[in-house]
């Protein structure tokens, strides 16, 4: 605990000099100007709010919309076909905390096996927020292995803000001629504030 210079209560009947009142609001100011970690209790009551650098950015996922093996087993995986109409593969609500933000940073889409349907067609994959398409478009599905959706500098530029009840879906549908593929996973980065 920091003291100041001067006690004043002893002055008891004695002016108290303006120096010295000024050399104790100095003393405050820098120990508030000090504060770390440990000068403060457990129960302080500080607000995430008032914090700088208050979120985290965490793994939402990864959520499995086709399994591995595809329509195969785990010894003989075999890709299954892109539905030719739009299907949902994921429907699921974000749940947050009362009063608390955040934001969808990066949709990152894991393929382990894709095969172009006759004319060169591919699967698409479409994310919403509710009815809100994330990116704008869908991601075309041209390769095993990983797909981003994301803007420059994602932390500071998230995709959407998001709140407590919002549904993330992820739609499939083909391009045409019947592309198959297996082993599709997605996984959302959030930028979520702290508690408390």
């Amino acid at each position: 605990m920091t003291t100041v210079s001067n006690d004043l209560s002893t002055l008891t009947g004695t002016a108290i000099a303006g120096a010295d009142v000024d050399q104790n609001f100095d003393d405050v100011t820098g120990a508030i100007d000090d504060l770390t970690a440990s000068n403060l209790n457990d129960h302080a009551g500080i607000l995430s709010k008032h914090i700088t650098d208050r979120y985290n950015l965490v793994p939402f996922g990864p959520f499995s919309l086709v399994s591995p093996e595809g329509s195969g087993t785990i010894n003989t995986p075999a890709e299954e076909a892109t539905p030719n109409a739009e299907a949902t593969y994921l429907e699921h609500e974000v749940r947050l905390g009362s009063s608390r933000r955040a934001y969808l940073c990066i949709v990152e889409a894991q393929v382990l096996g894709v095969t172009a349907g006759g004319g060169g067609e591919w699967p698409l994959l479409k994310v919403l927020r509710n009815t809100d398409v994330i990116g704008g478009a869908t991601v075309q599905l041209n390769a095993a292995g990983k797909f981003t959706m994301e803007n420059t500098n994602p932390f500071a530029n998230p995709l959407i803000a998001l709140q407590d009840g919002d549904d993330l879906i992820c739609k499939l549908h083909e391009e045409g001629a019947a592309p198959t593929f297996r082993g599709l996973s997605v996984t959302f980065w959030l930028k979520i504030e702290m508690h408390p």
